[in-house]
């Protein structure tokens, strides 16, 4: 079966897309978690087992791993998520790979940005780690 969750109602869907579907949830909730898992575990009480978890948002990523982690399907955990969309976490793995990568550092003052220009030089480029 192909099922799906999603905030928007059934009606405003694209024909196209729920007939895609075996079954559609609408549930403008979505983002109180215990809410999204109950309709999940709904699916999983009339279905069976889900096989992924899936989304179009990056704002849904680590909700797509609390779920995996909360029904038991296999896929990245909300902790590996977590680290994936972390710009320090990353720049320690390519580190710890041997992958050649510019130079990254936590900068929360005036200070800190001070010392690291004085290291590595200009121009800086600031982004958020996440």
């Amino acid at each position: 079966s192909v099922v799906a969750i999603g905030d928007v109602p059934g009606s405003e869907l694209p024909p196209s897309a729920l007939e895609a579907l075996d079954r559609y949830v609408f549930e403008p909730r979505m983002g109180e978690y215990d809410v999204l898992l109950g309709a999940a575990r709904g699916l999983v009480a009339a279905h069976g087992r889900i096989d992924a978890v899936e989304s179009n948002g990056e704002h849904w990523l680590e909700v797509e791993g609390r779920l995996r982690d909360d029904l038991g399907v296999a896929g990245p955990t909300e902790a590996d998520v977590r680290r994936l969309r972390s710009k320090l976490a990353m720049a320690e793995a390519f580190e710890a790979a041997g992958v050649a990568a510019p130079p990254i550092a936590p900068c929360s003052s005036p200070e800190a940005v001070r010392r690291f220009a004085a290291t590595h030089g200009l121009p800086l480029v600031f982004k958020p780690d996440r």
